[in-house]
């Protein structure tokens, strides 16, 4: 059973305040391009997890529906993780380049009653005046190494070998879709 709430009624997590966690283990990236079937999107798999590629072992993904909207979400936060965070950060979450950072909002934070934990959504959809995802796309480098910051800690996105390749094709495909 998954239940949605807004954020207002989230604040009563903030009670709990144990450690944050990283993404743990190593993640191995593949890479969808936009079809009838959804936008482009990079998903990160726990490669320890068998099945390869089953929807329970996505720990993150992003996507994007243009060079002016990128998302991600991160999946599996703890009651406790969520708490500390939202007193502590107020639900921000940002991309980051070298000194390239994009705020991102939290749009969707989704909780299920069998696994105890929340996934939670974020995106920067550009507007004149606001947060510009497409200033972000234009300035990185073909394969660079990006951090996400979230509830769960701050995590470098892997770049190595297969996982350079595959975020480089997404970041490539986010540059065209939708111009």
């Amino acid at each position: 059973m998954c239940i949605k709430l807004g954020l207002a009624p989230l604040l009563i997590l903030a009670l709990a305040t144990t450690g944050s966690i990283a993404f743990d283990g190593k993640l191995t990236g593949k890479f969808k391009a936009d079809s009838d079937e959804g936008p482009t999107t990079l998903t990160y798999y726990d490669a320890s997890c068998t099945p390869s590629g089953a929807p329970e072992c996505v720990v993150t993904y992003l996507w994007c529906d243009s060079p002016r909207d990128i998302g991600f979400e991160v999946r599996g936060v703890a009651d406790a993780v969520l708490g500390k965070w939202l007193v502590k950060d107020g639900a921000k979450a940002t991309l980051t380049s070298k000194k390239r950072v994009l705020l991102l909002r939290p749009t969707e934070m989704v909780t299920s009653d069998i696994a105890g934990t929340w996934d939670l959504k974020f995106n920067a959809v550009s507007t004149e005046g606001g947060e510009d995802a497409e200033f972000w796309f234009a300035g990185l480098e073909a394969v660079p190494e990006i951090t996400m910051s979230t509830a769960k800690g701050e995590d470098v996105l892997p770049v190595d070998g297969e996982n350079g390749t595959q975020l480089s094709q997404f970041l490539a495909a986010c540059r065209k879709v939708g111009s």
